[in-house]
């Protein structure tokens, strides 16, 4: 999340917006839940992952802190 951010963002984000984010990616089933999708990604299978990783730029890029620059 934190390397995103950075180019993304004009300046670090802090702990609490990275929670942020990666609940995003995330969803309520934590880690467990993105390191299945990765597998499934790096497997040939890119659907689930590619899910999630648009919904969390479409997240960062709406949120205050892009609009910075």
């Amino acid at each position: 999340m934190s390397e995103i951010a950075q180019y993304l963002y004009p300046e670090d984000i802090d702990q609490s917006r990275v929670d942020y984010f990666k609940d995003i990616l995330t969803g309520t089933l934590g880690d467990v839940y993105w390191t299945g999708a990765w597998a499934d990604y790096v497997g040939g299978d890119d659907t689930t992952a590619r899910i999630r990783l648009n919904e969390l730029l479409t997240a960062m890029v709406n949120a205050a802190e892009f609009q910075i620059m």
